[in-house]
């Protein structure tokens, strides 16, 4: 993550909320809603046996996932409580390394992808809180693969680069933050700019159900073997020792 992210992030929220002060009047609970890019299919429609084929499917027919989130809310309880005091919105996940893509003219961001989040925003009544991530874990996105190749973009122990590792099932990339001048900062922040110029171009009663921007988890230091390093059998290697972090 580089400042150019955090002060993306700020802009947005100085945009929704203007000058606005005075303490909330409720507690906002925001539990994180996955399959931001998928969508609920109606009683009797089709089914996907994979998400990949009901993410396809949302997308061609342009569907947000403001149905999918509310049918999860509902369960857990309504959109204010009896007392007034507590409301239930949600975080929803936005995946900027999923957002880039590959296009003709090289790597780009998919705004039909990044609309699709805004009409989620619209479509849903619920308060949200935004979560832009693009961190260690990784979540199968082509990009990945293609930033993991450039040093650049890689964090560095005492015995030298880190490698892709692994935590259980999930692949850990050691991205750096010791510099941004590198392709992952410059991805980032193409993403989170259309993020940010899709969701202001919202209307304002839409625009104040965005309660915050997090962007948790996005600085890590790593260790070799990422499941099970953090133990004392064993040399602890850790990050980061590049030339931009001894410097």
């Amino acid at each position: 993550m580089s400042l150019g992210i955090a002060a993306l992030g700020a802009s947005l929220l100085w945009f929704l909320h203007g000058c606005s002060s005075g303490a909330p009047s409720t507690l906002l609970l925001a539990p994180m809603v996955s399959g931001a890019e998928l969508c609920r299919v109606p009683a009797g429609g089709p089914h996907f046996g994979t998400e990949e084929e009901l993410e396809a499917h949302c997308s061609k027919a342009n569907l947000s996932a403001a149905g999918l989130i509310e049918a999860t809310l509902s369960e857990l309880g309504p959109e204010v409580s009896k007392s007034g005091k507590f409301e239930l919105g949600y975080t929803i996940p936005v995946p900027l390394l999923k957002l880039v893509v590959a296009g003709e003219s090289g790597w780009q961001v998919d705004r039909r992808a990044v609309d699709r989040l805004a009409m989620t925003i619209k479509e849903s009544g619920r308060p949200v809180i935004l979560h832009l991530f693009s961190t260690h874990f990784g979540i199968g996105a082509p990009l990945e693969e293609y930033l993991a190749r450039d040093p650049a973009n890689l964090a560095v122990s005492a015995l030298g680069l880190m490698p892709k590792d692994k935590y259980y099932f999930i692949d850990v990339y050691p991205w750096t933050f010791a510099s941004t001048d590198n392709g992952i900062t410059r991805f980032r922040e193409m993403a989170i700019a259309q993020v940010l110029d899709a969701v202001c171009l919202l209307p304002e009663a839409d625009r104040r159900k965005i309660r915050a921007v997090t962007l948790l988890g996005e600085l890590h230091h790593f260790h070799a073997d990422f499941q099970g390093g953090m133990g004392v059998g064993g040399p602890y290697v850790v990050s980061d020792y590049s030339a931009a972090s001894v410097n």
